[in-house]
């Protein structure tokens, strides 16, 4: 199925289900994500609403029982000096967010400009 474009009824819908401070988080994340990349699609997989460009994943959003989960694929090579992402994965890293406040803006619109750019697999 081709990708679609922009936001999408099924992760307005999961965003809806969740309490108010999860929504605030999952809402600022999208936002930044739109911001930096307007041209994204994003999808429900596997319970969580999941980003790509022209095929290739970007990150996904995962609501957890006590934070916000913001995964981000093909991480192994971003720059972080802050050291903010976490995970053992190789290719894999995340960052919790218990407050729509803990969100690093451009740190974060810097990893997306990042993954977009790197080479495709």
């Amino acid at each position: 199925m081709p990708e679609v474009k922009g936001k999408n009824r099924e992760v307005d819908e999961f965003i809806s289900s969740l309490p108010r401070n999860k929504r605030r988080i999952v809402n600022a994340l999208r936002d930044v994500l739109f911001e930096a990349e307007p041209a994204i699609a994003e999808t429900i997989q596997w319970g969580q609403a999941v980003y790509s460009k022209d095929g290739t994943d970007i990150c996904h959003i995962e609501a957890c029982e006590e934070h916000i989960s913001l995964g981000l694929y093909r991480a192994r090579d971003l720059a972080d000096p802050s050291e903010l992402l976490d995970g053992s994965w190789a290719d894999h890293k995340h960052m919790k967010f218990r407050t729509a406040e803990d969100i690093k803006k451009e740190e974060f619109k810097a990893w997306i400009d990042e993954i977009l750019h790197f080479p495709k697999k």
